[in-house]
């Protein structure tokens, strides 16, 4: 039976001065396509699902952001909890005097050592749009929301400034999956003068994406909305009365952008048989729109007063399973309140989570701040994606792709065009070589990108279209015809 081969190839473009880390790690950069995260093309497993399972590095206190030694502590404890992801959720505007303070007396020693534990951090600069009321829960609502149009307010500055700088500085650094642009926006105020609008909202998360794709053209963006980043709110900031162009797509040209939301126990329920529309929501959003998304805030903190922990176990346990997209996730989980059966069947799947938050000085606290470690450290273990491997042999053998023996083989591969110069294919047939008549390239989409003038049994391509311009990262497909007429297809994958 005839099958399809895949082929791999990449490029590379590694500034002379940062090859030797890139090469490194190039098989650990994540991207985005279709409605997932995926992993690296030069991984053990090209372009597969990756999903994010962690909790929230976070401080409390200015006392606490100064003690180094501490945050070793809280890194080696999250670390020990088995999370391939972490988020690094700090208020950089008002507790650093500059990005550049901020990123060297704090951010960069935090990546480095979860990099040596192999786990992702996403940034997450901790504001509303507006200033706060306490360190970390309450938006000043007589403060006013940020307008990039007319950013003389310090922290609106200082919020597009310090993400450049922050985006430039780790523009090379494959661990960091990513940047949380603003933790939760909040458009609203009981003052119309100081009340945002969606519109607003949406243009400063904009603005901020175009200037920091001057300097860092790979990483993810993960975006919120003006309501708290609430799940049902997505709609309203990223689809409602905008062209089929603009819809879900804040970062053009790239696509590299996750949508987030965040929820607590009862804030907004998740399931339809217990009075919600939260899953039924983000599910509409994944499947009708092909977006990624992911709960980068979830936990055990109160917004509705007064609720017991059995239910707010429930929610964190229903949140999770949601999440994976798996009905009936916890029924073998060592819990004695474990959510089974499942009230509910997950809309979407792979979406990743974060758990609010690590937190304090001791253990003790950690454990106390991320309730409940028997939850989430369970679902961790299983959910989790893979620390991703390099490639073990770049250049595999080629693959039986139909009953006469008809093989195709790409080389190099990975390639790095700037050094090989180009790409060759070749057919054959039962060992045999076989003259090429036809070779054409494709996009995606079906459009003819180029068409190749093989040379005998050999046709090389140097990643660019009929009109010499280099096409950009992504995947490709071929189609090779011999002289015989025998035709097969495949894929190819440029990275760049």
């Amino acid at each position: 039976m005839a099958q399809k081969y895949i082929l791999i190839f990449s490029v590379l473009c590694v500034l002379p001065f940062f090859s030797i880390v890139q090469a490194a790690d190039e098989h650990v950069w994540l991207h985005v396509e279709g409605q997932y995260i995926r992993k690296s093309l030069l991984c053990d497993d090209p372009n597969g699902i990756w999903m994010g399972c962690g909790a929230a590095h976070r401080c409390n206190s200015t006392s606490e952001e100064s003690n180094m030694g501490l945050q070793q502590n809280k890194v080696n404890w999250i670390a020990g909890n088995g999370v391939n992801l972490v988020r690094i959720s700090a208020n950089n505007l008002t507790d650093w005097p500059s990005a550049a303070n901020y990123v060297n007396n704090y951010l960069a020693p935090l990546v480095d050592w979860y990099k040596a534990k192999k786990i992702y951090c996403i940034i997450d600069s901790h504001y509303f749009m507006r200033a706060y009321s306490s360190y970390d829960s309450v938006p000043n609502y007589a403060s006013p929301f940020w307008d990039v149009n007319n950013a003389s307010a310090t922290l609106c500055r200082r919020w597009l400034d310090d993400w450049v700088y922050i985006a430039d500085y780790f523009k090379d650094e494959p661990w960091v999956a990513g940047y949380e642009l603003c933790n939760e926006p909040v458009v609203a105020s009981p003052n119309p003068i100081y009340a945002g609008t969606v519109a607003k909202c949406r243009n400063n998360y904009l603005e901020c994406i175009r200037r920091i794709r001057q300097v860092d053209k790979k990483h993810i963006f993960f975006i919120g909305n003006g309501n708290f980043s609430h799940a049902v709110s997505i709609k309203e900031y990223w689809e409602d009365g905008l062209s089929a162009s603009e819809r879900y797509n804040p970062d053009p040209g790239y696509g590299q952008v996750v949508f987030t939301f965040h929820e607590y126990t009862q804030s907004m329920k998740l399931y339809a048989s217990a009075g919600g529309y939260v899953n039924d929501e983000l599910g509409r959003i994944q499947n009708t729109f092909h977006v990624p998304l992911m709960c980068t805030e979830f936990g055990h903190d109160d917004v509705i007063y007064g609720l017991p922990d059995s239910e707010k176990r429930l929610f964190e346990q229903e949140m999770i399973e949601m999440c994976y997209g798996q009905p009936d996730f916890w029924k073998n989980a060592p819990l004695a309140d474990k959510a089974y059966p499942s009230r509910g069947i997950p809309a979407v799947n792979h979406i990743g989570w974060i758990m609010w938050r690590a937190a304090g000085y001791t253990s003790a606290d950690f454990t106390n701040s991320s309730r409940w470690t028997d939850i989430w450290t369970y679902a961790a273990a299983l959910q989790g994606s893979p620390v991703p491997n390099p490639i073990a042999d770049p250049t595999p053998p080629p693959v039986q792709i139909s009953s006469q023996r008809i093989q195709v083989k790409a080389y190099p591969n990975p390639c790095d065009i700037n050094k090989a110069g180009n790409i060759t294919l070749e057919m054959s047939v039962d060992g045999t070589s076989q003259l090429l008549g036809c070779v054409n390239i494709f996009s995606l989409d079906g459009k003819l990108v180029r068409t190749l003038l093989p040379s005998g049994t050999k046709a090389d391509w140097d990643g660019k279209n009929d009109s010499g311009d280099n096409m950009s990262a992504g995947i490709y497909l071929f189609s090779v015809t011999d002289t015989n007429g025998r035709k097969k297809t495949g894929k190819i994958a440029l990275l760049k």
